[in-house]
């Protein structure tokens, strides 16, 4: 997995405009999605084995359940490696895979990196990576897109959502966002908790 922060020159309209891209933080998040797929995997095999002997409905229902999961596994194992932040003037796109979401900075509220609680809300939370929404205790539904789920989180607040993000340059990508925002809204000022 790439480290580190890349710097592109994107023209739109004539405009040059700077992107910096962020890689998230080194993980073996990929490894846990792989033993996920395997485990459906063994259990798409058990349920074909229950189907040959008995012929069960079940098993066929499983089968199939099992076979999804291991497909979805194995795409969000190679769209772990597309991971990327990509930030400008203007706005934060957050990548993985095709999916790609963008915050515009002139509605953030609040930037702070720290520690998050689990809550047993159902979520894909693994080790070394979390995507889609998760709840925590102290902060509530959280849209999260990093390769951890607890600790060094980078929360970004916008007047309707919250975002999680682990950038592997933390101080250099808080740097830059903080320079940002403060062009946009001059009070604007990064708080760190840890």
């Amino acid at each position: 997995m790439f480290q580190g922060r890349l710097v592109k020159e994107a023209s739109i309209n004539g405009d040059a405009k700077k992107v910096s891209i962020y890689f998230p933080k080194k993980s073996y998040g990929w490894i846990s999605l792989l033993i996920a797929a395997l485990i459906f995997a063994v259990l798409a095999y058990f349920a074909l084995q229950a189907y040959r002997m008995t012929g069960d409905i079940g098993a066929v229902f499983t089968l199939i359940v099992s076979v999804g999961l291991v497909i979805d596994f194995l795409v969000l194992t190679v769209w772990f490696f597309t991971m990327r932040y990509e930030l400008s003037p203007k706005s934060l796109v957050v990548k993985f895979g095709p999916l790609k979401y963008a915050i515009d900075l002139e509605t953030v509220v609040n930037v702070r990196t720290k520690n998050l609680n689990h809550t047993f809300w159902p979520s894909l939370k693994l080790p070394g990576f979390s995507i889609f929404y998760s709840s925590y205790k102290d902060e509530g539904k959280v849209f999260m897109c990093a390769t951890r789920s607890k600790k060094d989180i980078i929360l970004i607040e916008t007047e309707l959502k919250k975002f999680g993000i682990t950038p592997d340059k933390e101080e250099v990508f808080l740097a830059e966002l903080n320079t940002y925002l403060q062009e946009i809204k001059p009070y604007k000022e990064i708080k760190r908790i840890n």
